[in-house]
């Protein structure tokens, strides 16, 4: 079975790089984007401190929630309805944003690709 790797040796002519190189150019195509990937990122900060916080919400409402007014216990489940909800927008803004930065990065390395091919003297 070792033929089905034959031929993918690396050849005398092929360019070594090292990985600080690669990081700073794919790091090169992203620093476009960095506006949407900063937002992405408080995006996880709030939805993990959001996620962190319901279950504490729901204990602390838990304890208070003993011969009280109809009123505060709808406050409650209004309040933990909005944590909920909160949570999913900011996880939908960050796979959003996230997914189109990504989208993005992709779209121009295949047109860098794509121009560098085109730029290549076909005639041999």
């Amino acid at each position: 079975m070792g033929f089905l790797m034959d031929g993918l040796d690396a050849e005398e002519y092929d360019r070594k790089y090292s990985d600080g190189v690669l990081v700073r150019r794919i790091l090169s195509y992203f620093k476009p984007q960095a506006r949407k990937m900063a937002i992405a990122a408080a995006m996880i900060v709030g939805t993990a401190l959001l996620d962190a916080g319901i279950p504490i919400f729901i204990s602390r409402s838990l304890d208070r929630i003993a011969g009280v007014e109809m009123t505060t216990i709808i406050a409650f489940a209004v309040g933990l309805a909005l944590l909920g909800a909160s949570s999913w927008v900011f996880n939908l803004i960050r796979q959003t944003l996230s997914s189109q930065a990504v989208g993005d990065v992709v779209l121009k390395i295949r047109e860098d690709a794509a121009d560098s091919v085109m730029r290549r003297d076909l005639i041999l």
